[in-house]
């Protein structure tokens, strides 16, 4: 459950390590909001950039993108009773048209996510768990 100005670990190769997150679109509730869940898409700014990378990087620090949650620490329950936890919060960027930023996901990413409608994730990805 990711809540505002929560840092995500970035688990792409599009080169930033860390984004600081400042919106959820779409959540209801004011400001009791609920928080952000797997699947739900973020809106953050670039926090942390991964040493040694090339100049020629469109994304900087303090950039505004926008990502979709991965995974996250709480977990994710499944219909057969099963929770599935990660060990960190994780986010993958995404440009204007809602694609993928990165042409490698690093890590395991839920299978659940095929039935939220990002197939595509899935296919870039390490693991599928």
């Amino acid at each position: 459950m990711i809540q505002i100005r929560s840092r995500l670990t970035v688990l792409d190769t599009s080169g930033v390590r860390e984004v600081r997150n400042f919106d959820i679109p779409g959540r209801k509730g004011g400001n009791r909001a609920s928080p952000g869940r797997i699947g739900d898409k973020i809106v953050g700014a670039v926090y942390r950039m991964r040493p040694g990378q090339p100049d020629t990087l469109t994304l900087r620090k303090g950039d505004v993108v926008r990502g979709i949650l991965v995974t996250s620490k709480k977990g994710m329950p499944r219909s057969n009773g099963t929770t599935v936890r990660f060990p960190d919060n994780g986010v993958i960027l995404l440009n204007a048209k809602g694609e993928p930023l990165a042409i490698r996901i690093r890590g395991a990413l839920p299978m659940d996510l095929r039935k939220m409608g990002h197939a595509k994730l899935l296919l870039m990805a390490d693991h599928i768990v």
